[in-house]
């Protein structure tokens, strides 16, 4: 063999070897690579995790809180009615005491009587 064969045949070697190391670094960090982002994707899953339990948890705090809400418009709405039954029972009472038709209140000066 003449020595410009087997120098190809020694450089042909070792740009095969230097291609083998190349892809064997490749994939070693390439699994690195992936590990590290499996992790901040599991911290950023973690992350999100944790806000959407805050946020449930204000949602049923405030579900809670327009309940107890709603309750007490409930309770006021029936306030206002027995208020408003009482308040007609007692004119309609007054009326019977004293029918508008009959009841001339005194007008002081310069007013006119009211009916």
């Amino acid at each position: 063999m003449a020595t410009g064969q087997i120098v190809a045949v020694v450089v042909l070697l070792v740009l095969i070897l230097v291609a083998a190391g190349a892809i064997l670094a490749f994939r070693r960090r390439n699994g690195t690579q992936r590990r590290l982002n499996a992790e901040s994707y599991r911290a950023e899953a973690a992350s999100h995790q944790a806000s959407a339990e805050r946020l449930d948890a204000e949602a049923s705090e405030r579900a809670e809180s327009a309940r107890r809400e709603q309750e007490q418009a409930e309770e006021l709405a029936r306030m206002a009615r027995r208020d408003r039954e009482v308040a007609q029972a007692r004119t309609a009472k007054a009326d019977r005491l004293d029918p508008p038709a009959e009841r001339v209140e005194d007008a002081g000066p310069g007013r006119e009587p009211r009916s």
